[in-house]
């Protein structure tokens, strides 16, 4: 099991420097404009998995109570 639970460790560190380079991606404000303002046209050709992304790329906090909603 020790084994196993290194091997997992490794293959996570790998994973989790993979995704650190792509949070390191820039984009201009520009090109996301152009990404929103085309995204109704693509947003039923999307599988769930990737609207599911878009939106967590989109939204960063959410909060919900009986009178008010905020979205950041």
């Amino acid at each position: 099991m020790l084994e196993r639970k290194a091997e997992l460790t490794k293959r996570l560190e790998a994973i989790e420097a993979e995704l650190g380079k792509v949070d390191m991606i820039e984009v201009t404000l520009a090109e996301v404009k152009n990404v929103l303002r085309d995204l109704a046209k693509v947003w039923d050709t999307l599988s769930l998995e990737e609207r599911r992304e878009v939106i967590r790329l989109l939204v960063e906090e959410l909060r919900v109570d009986r009178k008010h909603v905020e979205i950041k």
